[in-house]
């Protein structure tokens, strides 16, 4: 086990840490022990108070109370899958191969390879392919319907199957009309309708889209899914990526506000009934699921956010504003899941709602930035997840930097995406006219012509 230090004395904590947790801690990399055990040290003491601490020389002498307290704090924090199986899937397909052990922080994924690169970069570029979507599709809902069954801990299992939940925008889901979802008794499943949401006009250009779930059993909640910033052969591309550097508001802020709210509001209104709706999202899509939770919280009852980007102290001011309204049995829960290494969740975006966000930190066995950010970390067996200060976390220096980058650098790329999306609108606009005046005039020729033809055969 590694050791963690604390300023001149060396702790050793792995005795505190039951098998389970040990084990899961063990299969992760030293680099990644060494995070996680610093976190969670750093939270133990800060919550106990230096008058449990003496450190003298090179020792750490606790009282019996203190490491009562230390067990406490790290039997809450600390969760571990020692009862979920992870597999890659079977296949012919060595494309859904790669893609499901990314998704699955399997440290291997690049192993699986992908054998047909033309394919990968038409895949992605430019045109979709169904049946790989059909086929994530197929994968997803086995792993929800096993979660009911091998997944024991509800703790464990809701964030699973929400951090699943987050991935299905960005493989069409409305290929697949219908959903099990393990949301019933003891994780029995549950059947729900999907249907797909555009965020903004059409007119603007290809629209950020998200997804809702529908049970069709109102005892259960409606699911909200925001889509993150996706691929350029995807939905909402662009408008994903100027929404990504948007200056002076939160990731997404601007569509949010200028579009988006209005369409999530009708949509959670019209489908919340007996159970507060749920949203879900990870990257700008978690971004834009805590900024519904802060301007619409009467709606919801759970909130959940995945490598999500802070929000600005605007959003953090709306919620306070709108929460209050509520009793405090009507408030949702928010929870905010970062994977350690993540360099969005660590430098974009400025704070959190320190008093009512909770903050957990995900450590798995990722092997690159990239996966750090796109994996759902909770689908690695040996996944550690604790809860952070959420205060701490909003304190760091590396928010009080982003504002200079998004307010500074990024004003003038903005500036030239907005302009590229006004000439995109009015070239878009004149061919779409064109397009509707010539069928107009061809329909009118063409029954013309069936008139003239008609007249000619009855005379």
């Amino acid at each position: 086990m590694a050791n963690v230090f604390l300023t001149n004395a060396e702790v050793t904590i792995s005795h505190y840490f039951s098998a389970g947790q040990k084990a899961a801690i063990e299969s992760l990399p030293v680099h990644v022990q060494r995070n996680l055990y610093a976190d969670v040290i750093q939270k133990a003491f800060s919550q106990m108070g230096k008058e449990h601490v003496d450190a003298r020389d090179d020792e750490l002498k606790l009282s019996q109370e203190s490491e009562k307290r230390i067990k406490d704090i790290v039997d809450s924090m600390v969760l571990h899958h020692e009862d979920h199986q992870q597999e890659i899937p079977n296949s012919d397909n060595p494309h859904l191969a790669s893609i499901t052990s990314m998704l699955t922080s399997n440290p291997n994924w690049r192993a699986n390879g992908f054998p047909n690169r033309w394919k990968l970069i038409s895949n992605t570029l430019f045109k979709r392919d169904p049946e790989i979507c059909r086929s994530v599709h197929e994968w997803v809902q086995e792993r929800l319907t096993k979660a009911s069954v091998e997944v024991v801990n509800s703790d464990i299992r809701s964030i699973y199957v929400r951090n699943l939940l987050a991935y299905i925008p960005f493989f069409s889901p409305e290929l697949t009309p219908e959903w099990q979802l393990p949301m019933g008794e003891n994780g029995a499943l549950v059947p729900y309708r999907i249907e797909r949401i555009e965020l903004m006009p059409r007119y603007l250009g290809s629209p950020l889209v998200a997804y809702g779930l529908i049970p069709t059993d109102n005892r259960y909640p409606p699911f909200f899914v925001l889509k993150g910033t996706s691929y350029p052969a995807d939905d909402g591309f662009f408008f994903g990526l100027m929404s990504d550097i948007n200056p002076f508001a939160a990731p997404g802020g601007h569509i949010f506000h200028l579009f988006a709210k209005r369409r999530i509001e009708s949509w959670l209104k019209e489908h919340t009934g007996k159970c507060k709706g749920e949203v879900v999202g990870v990257s700008l899509g978690g971004c834009l699921a805590l900024q519904t939770a802060s301007y619409l919280p009467q709606y919801l009852g759970r909130v959940s956010a995945f490598n999500s980007p802070a929000v600005t102290p605007r959003d953090v001011q709306a919620w306070k504003r709108n929460s209050a309204r509520l009793h405090k049995e009507e408030k949702p829960t928010v929870n905010v899941y970062l994977q350690d290494g993540d360099p969005i969740s660590i430098f974009v975006g400025q704070r959190w709602a320190d008093e009512d966000w909770t903050l957990r930190r995900g450590y798995s066995r990722v092997d690159s930035i990239f996966q750090s950010h796109a994996a759902a970390f909770t689908a690695d067996r040996e996944a550690c997840i604790i809860t952070e200060d959420t205060t701490r976390d909003s304190n760091r220096w590396e928010r009080k930097l982003w504002p200079m980058f998004q307010n500074g650098l990024f004003i003038p790329v903005f500036l030239v995406g907005i302009a590229f999306c006004i000439l995109f609108c009015i070239v878009h606009n004149m061919i779409w006219l064109a397009r509707t005046c010539f069928n107009a005039i061809t329909t009118r020729l063409r029954r013309r012509e069936r008139n003239i033809t008609l007249r000619a055969e009855q005379s």
